[in-house]
């Protein structure tokens, strides 16, 4: 393991829309892409829609370190997702991973 891997935070983001608002959310979740990507610590940030479930979607995240999400929750487009839970059907359910080997 690299020196540097030891501090990055991987995060699997997980939202489960309601099945009336699933192209609202959707929406909501694509306009986090571009400006999530810009900021500053953020490694990676993919999303990616459950195969076999339409409604529930996932972002797969890497960040250089607590701090670096810390700050990503404090943006305009993150407050925007945390507007939206009334558009779930369950809280969004986020895992805060760090790698072993």
């Amino acid at each position: 393991m690299a020196a540097g891997d030891a501090n990055k935070i991987i995060v699997i983001a997980q939202v489960f829309a309601r099945p009336e608002k699933v192209a609202t959310v959707r929406t909501v979740l694509k306009n986090m892409l571009v400006p999530t990507r810009a900021e500053i610590g953020c490694i990676a940030y993919d999303l990616h829609q459950v195969l076999g479930d339409s409604y529930q979607f996932v972002f797969f995240e890497i960040w250089e370190s607590e701090a670096a999400l810390e700050a990503h929750t404090r943006t305009p487009h993150f407050q925007a997702l945390e507007r939206a839970q009334s558009m779930m059907t369950e809280p969004l359910k986020i895992t805060k991973l760090r790698k072993l080997l």
